[in-house]
């Protein structure tokens, strides 16, 4: 997720710190597509709920 530098984190903090007031188990991770059989080396992002 991208933002501004000096916002570096924050918005991600909101979206984990809202679904967990909602009452939701969350994870996130950053996958590497390539690995899981994509020909593609690029980088996903989840989240698990």
């Amino acid at each position: 997720m991208k933002s501004p530098t000096s916002q570096r984190g924050r918005d991600f903090g909101v979206i984990l710190r809202c679904l967990n007031d909602l009452g939701y188990a969350v994870e996130s991770r950053v996958i590497n597509a390539a690995e899981y059989g994509n020909s593609l080396k690029k980088k996903n992002f989840y989240i698990c709920i």
